[in-house]
């Protein structure tokens, strides 16, 4: 089956509902574009701007500014925006609809329960979900597996002197024991850097990991089907690359069987 026709077998099974994305960027929701369903999208940065759409919702423009994705909560957010997009948003699940996430959270389950007679959620509950954001345990998982991971060692937030002497060989990536997209990631060169940068970890231990110069972390990911199937997403070269569409698509479908 080619991707023309998966698209329409899409289209077929969403039938007259419309299609939601609510995401981190807008601009991650540029895929769906093919599917006349998708018509609002809802997100905190990066509009997708697309004239296609009914209903475009950015807290980024609402605000007139970009919240730090790595300490922001919408659900504990009080301003009126946020508010104000909650609202929307909730509105939006008023009458039949398809929700696709880029990742739940709390604030989107406690509009999606209530509304679930008539939205269908293509996505994890985010309870489940937070498991895989414990990565101590996930590196654990995978290790048994023999998956080649990143060499950290774990310390206790009172594991000074072991810290120092890791330092001395040099500078060192901290992170968070919970961490999804990047977030909880730390540089420190050395044992005064350490004083001042390094935050008070909730969970009372950390993980440290050799600084592996010059290279940039990329977030890579990969989809298990239920076939056993495995198909791998790397970094596009451009938000249109075909190859992503066609993987897109193909996700979506499964979500939908």
């Amino acid at each position: 089956m080619n991707r023309r026709q998966r698209i329409a077998q899409i289209e077929r099974r969403l039938g007259k509902r419309k299609l939601i994305w609510y995401g981190t960027r807008g601009t991650d929701a540029q895929v769906l574009l093919d599917l006349p369903q998708f018509s609002e999208c809802f997100s905190l940065i990066a509009p997708l701007g697309a004239l296609s759409l009914d209903v475009e919702v950015c807290l980024e423009t609402m605000k007139g500014l970009r919240v730090d994705l790595d300490a922001y909560r919408i659900a504990t957010d009080p301003s009126p925006e946020a508010l104000d997009f909650q609202r929307r948003l909730l509105d939006s699940l008023g009458e039949p609809a398809v929700v696709t996430t880029y990742r739940s959270d709390p604030t989107f389950t406690s509009m999606y329960y209530p509304r679930s007679d008539r939205v269908e959620y293509l996505g994890l509950f985010h309870e489940r979900q937070a498991p895989f954001e414990h990565k101590p345990w996930v590196e654990t998982e995978l290790k048994t597996w023999d998956v080649p991971t990143i060499p950290r060692r774990y310390l206790r937030q009172d594991d000074t002197d072991l810290l120092e002497e890791l330092l001395e060989q040099g500078p060192l990536v901290a992170r968070s024991t919970r961490s999804d997209g990047g977030e909880g990631l730390t540089l420190i060169r050395d044992a005064q850097e350490a004083e001042t940068k390094l935050p008070h970890y909730p969970d009372q231990f950390f993980s440290v990991a050799p600084y592996l110069a010059p290279n940039i972390p990329l977030n890579v990911n990969a989809v298990v089907f239920q076939d056993e199937t495995v198909s791998i997403h790397p970094v596009p070269a451009t938000h249109r690359d075909p190859w992503l569409h066609d993987q897109a698509v193909r996700l979506l479908w499964q979500r939908l069987r």
